[in-house]
């Protein structure tokens, strides 16, 4: 059985992140109304055919008393944010960690170097987000083209 695979930050990609957003919300017992929270990426320098702010591609999300709004532009002032540049964290989006302690090492190593070369920038408290839905990640990482 194949799955399915998106190009990264592309219309598609956005998409199946929202869908996995939204399943897991509703999955909650009080469909996350007990946290309010907004979450962005942004990839600058992305390919011209996948930018939908500027130079970038983006996307983000926001939960106010369990109601998803979800977009492709850079929120202002996000509870969380990730910038960085679409080539040099496009490793990283493809790299599935399999749940696996090593491999999860791995990727947090590789986003520091992104950060101490200025590729990667977090702004923002990503504990403030509702932590029930878990990671994204690797379910992300598993269909990035």
């Amino acid at each position: 059985m194949s799955t399915a695979r998106y190009e990264f930050a592309g219309p598609e990609w956005r998409a199946f992140m929202h869908a996995i957003i939204r399943t897991r919300l509703s999955q909650l017992e009080d469909h996350g109304k007990s946290v309010d929270w907004s979450f962005c990426e942004v990839f600058t320098d992305a390919p011209e055919h996948l930018r939908t702010d500027g130079d970038a591609a983006a996307w983000h999300c926001v939960v106010e008393k369990g109601e998803l709004t979800f977009g492709s532009t850079i929120l202002e002032e996000p509870t969380f944010r990730v910038t960085a540049d679409y080539a040099a964290i496009y490793p990283l989006a493809k790299y599935d960690t399999k749940g696996e302690p090593g491999r999860g090492a791995e990727l947090g190593q590789m986003s520091q170097d992104l950060m101490a070369k200025g590729q990667l920038a977090v702004v923002g408290d990503p504990t403030a987000l509702d932590a029930r839905l878990g990671s994204f990640h690797d379910a992300i990482a598993a269909v990035t083209a």
